[in-house]
């Protein structure tokens, strides 16, 4: 078709090609801005996971080291003190699946991952949080207790992150959208 029998379409045919146009344009720009806001939410969600995860190795395993002896020597140091060494596997599991998830934070199998590390440091820090055989507590109250408050902060960042995910994972659900999602490559997050 050539140019004038471009501009002899009908008025309608005009107005049509505008609106799916601009709807295009909207419906991609409101696609990017949830995929950004999901992505904003788990960079928050590591953020505070990496810190926490600092603390732990500050405030547990590196005063463990200095107390008990190193996993290789456990001959040397105060036996009074509780095994924190069942923590550093479930820490190095659980950094390493936040730094393969940090490349693509949407990547349904790499928060999987990322969901199971996180469980497994939870159970970890349960059991180094639990009553000795005695019924006497492994850990001083206040370090119990600032965990305890971590881990609502870190549930209140995954509720945020899961609630970006739901919104992000609807708006590609939808049709026409769902076209957009599909030309772009755009995939369903996974919560966590």
């Amino acid at each position: 078709m050539s140019l004038q029998g471009l501009l002899d379409l009908p008025i309608g045919v005009w107005i049509t090609v505008a609106v799916l146009l601009f709807w295009a344009v909207g419906a991609y720009n409101r696609l990017v801005r949830l995929r950004v806001a999901t992505v904003q939410a788990f960079s928050l969600l590591e953020s505070q996971w990496l810190k926490h995860l600092a603390w732990i190795e500050v405030q547990w395993l590196h005063d463990s080291h200095a107390a008990t002896g190193t996993p290789e020597d456990p001959e040397h140091g105060d036996h009074g003190r509780p095994d924190l060494h069942i923590l550093q596997p479930a820490v190095a599991q659980f950094r390493a699946c936040m730094q393969a998830a940090k490349l693509n934070p949407l990547d349904s199998e790499l928060l999987g991952s990322l969901s199971s590390a996180w469980t497994v440091f939870r159970m970890a820090i349960r059991q180094v949080l639990a009553d000795d055989e005695a019924g006497v507590p492994r850990l001083p109250q206040v370090l119990s207790a600032h965990w305890e408050q971590m881990l609502l902060q870190d549930q209140g960042a995954v509720d945020v992150f899961n609630e970006a995910a739901q919104r992000y994972n609807q708006a590609i659900r939808q049709f026409p959208a769902i076209l957009l999602a599909w030309v772009f490559a755009y995939r369903t997050a996974r919560s966590i």
